[in-house]
């Protein structure tokens, strides 16, 4: 994601993200990790210090003028799983033509 959104905001003087995460199976860590893989790349990361819901997270995108977020969550799937959705600047999930050019890159 970082590689991409760094294609994709070449010309950007800052780019930005969201990183939320729930209470999921250490979820708050693999936060954290994906925040500092953000920073290793030059994108500026807004991380929360505390669990938020998913539409908390997908606001903040908009409200701050990010270009991304994620959030750490295994969703509806059972407690011991975990992942997380990636999210575009208008607070939604990742669509075409995103989501292939993100696992392209």
């Amino acid at each position: 994601l970082s590689n991409y959104l760094n294609a994709n905001f070449k010309d950007m003087k800052q780019i930005s993200v969201v990183v939320g995460y729930d209470c999921r199976n250490n979820s708050s860590l693999f936060a954290k990790i994906s925040a500092d893989i953000f920073s290793a790349n030059g994108i500026k990361v807004y991380l929360f210090e505390e669990m938020r819901p998913t539409p908390e997270m997908s606001f903040a995108i908009r409200h701050l003028g990010c270009q991304s977020g994620i959030i750490l969550t295994a969703s509806h799937n059972p407690k011991e799983y975990n992942g997380y959705k990636a999210y575009w600047d208008d607070g939604a999930q990742v669509l075409a033509p995103h989501d292939k050019g993100i696992i392209d890159k």
